[in-house]
């Protein structure tokens, strides 16, 4: 009979460490807007790692891939960061280099007549 307790409270354990595991490794996930107007700033959000994580979010030209700016964040304490960019005149791409994963978002800009 003890030898089954032991057993299943290491069996316990083992899936509560599992769990812990689990939740503290989310999937990275970035989010710009699809769409701002010409002369917005552009909000990016994002998370999925550790609290301290360096984030490299880079902002690059749809059409010819050319870096036009970039920050370095940490992730809070919840694993999520946030940055903002000034506004630009063409079409982006966020990229998000986190926790050795590399994930990407599009802004469009609108012009206004």
């Amino acid at each position: 009979m003890k030898g089954k307790l032991v057993f299943l409270k290491s069996l316990l354990m083992s899936c509560a460490v599992l769990l812990c595991i689990n939740v503290a490794s989310a999937d990275p996930w970035v989010s710009s807007p699809s769409a701002v107007l010409q002369g917005d700033d552009i909000e990016v959000q994002g998370g999925g790692a550790p609290g301290s994580t360096k984030v490299l979010v880079t902002l690059h030209d749809s059409k010819t891939g050319k870096k036009i700016s970039e920050s370095v964040v940490y992730t809070r304490s919840n694993g999520d960061f946030s940055t903002s960019f000034p506004a630009v005149n063409s079409n982006v791409e966020v990229r998000v280099a986190l926790s050795g994963k590399s994930i990407m978002s599009k802004t469009t800009t609108s012009i206004l007549q």
